[in-house]
């Protein structure tokens, strides 16, 4: 390990010291020397990469979203934060879907070059009648914009708390989101207006990651977990970060706002990816003794929110949620 590397790994895995690295990284943010990196996807240098994983994210949509092959077809869709490339647009128009708004907080720099690599090899893994479908919009993939037949929406710079207010009451069938809704500053606004733009018998899937994001990872999978919520808010304003919900939050939502359900669990801790996702937890199989016991250690540590959350809530760092049927277009 070289000295630059032995600096980093003595900086994270000290408490203090890891908090300065935060609070200087939102001074920079804040100063415009230093931009976020939300949704960057295209940030990763490998090609087949990033095809892989815009495919896999619609991939899991039809696997745990229990879609079958035509029920995109004429459906009218909207993607919560697609980031810096609108490949999972693409595929879902590819798949059949009338029409794709995605709507996202940020405007992330576009980059055509990659945009058009991926988009070409995105398109040879496609059917002919698949392909056809999307030729005419390739400009739009390459360049993050909207097409003027408004099949492709993007609407960058607009909050997922906007979206009512835009006026489209009841409009969509289906809303999707992979690894957004853990960034939203207000959770519960932010899901009771994707309720609204749902029509009655409508579904939302969304793809959730609890991780601590690298936030103290090194210290204890939890320990970001320990600050109360004004010192949380306050080191990692005003760049995007964690509103730091748990799978509690999420079922309290979603008994409140959907008829049917499914939430699947996706990792748990730090852990690798459970694949399949399961639906239910066992121990011995998806989990340990010693995750039970890395539980129990920060526990006491824990701000007061996540004190008394079961052992369940803080084991799962990922969820999966299929939920269908809005008891009200409202959310109320």
């Amino acid at each position: 390990m070289g000295l630059k590397n032995t600096i980093i790994d003595i900086t994270d895995r000290s408490p203090p010291l890891a908090s300065l690295k935060y609070l200087k990284g939102q001074v920079l943010y804040k100063l415009g020397i230093k931009s976020h990196e939300s949704g960057a996807t295209l940030a990763r240098a490998d090609l087949t990469q990033n095809v892989k994983y815009i495919e896999d994210v619609v991939g899991d949509y039809f696997e745990y979203g229990n879609l079958a092959p035509d029920d995109l077809v004429g459906k009218h869709v909207l993607e919560i934060g697609p980031g810096d490339t609108l490949g999972v647009a693409m595929l879902l128009l590819a798949k059949g879907a009338a029409s794709v708004t995605c709507v996202d907080r940020f405007k992330p720099s576009v980059n055509p070059d990659k945009n058009r690599q991926v988009c070409d090899a995105l398109i040879r893994n496609l059917s002919s009648e698949q392909q056809a479908r999307v030729a005419g919009l390739m400009d739009c993939f390459i360049h993050n914009k909207s097409s003027t037949d408004g099949r492709m929406i993007a609407a960058y710079g607009t909050a997922i708390e906007q979206l009512h207010h835009d006026g489209k009451k009841r409009y969509f069938d289906l809303v999707v989101s992979r690894a957004v809704l853990e960034h939203v500053y207000d959770l519960p606004e932010a899901w009771n207006e994707m309720v609204k733009v749902l029509k009655p018998d409508g579904r939302m899937l969304h793809k959730v990651d609890f991780r601590s994001h690298k936030f103290f990872n090194k210290v204890h999978p939890l320990y970001f977990l320990t600050f109360e919520e004004w010192a949380w808010r306050t080191m990692t304003s005003p760049d995007p970060t964690l509103n730091r919900q748990r799978s509690n939050v999420y079922r309290s939502l979603l008994d409140r706002t959907f008829r049917d359900y499914r939430i699947y669990y996706t990792s748990l801790l730090e852990h690798s990816e459970l694949v399949p996702h399961p639906m239910e937890m066992k121990i011995g199989v998806h989990y340990q003794e010693g995750d039970l016991a890395a539980v129990g250690a920060i526990r006491p540590r824990l701000a007061k929110q996540f004190r008394d959350l079961s052992d369940l809530d803080l084991l799962a760092s990922g969820i999966f949620i299929d939920c269908r049927l809005p008891v009200n277009p409202s959310g109320q």
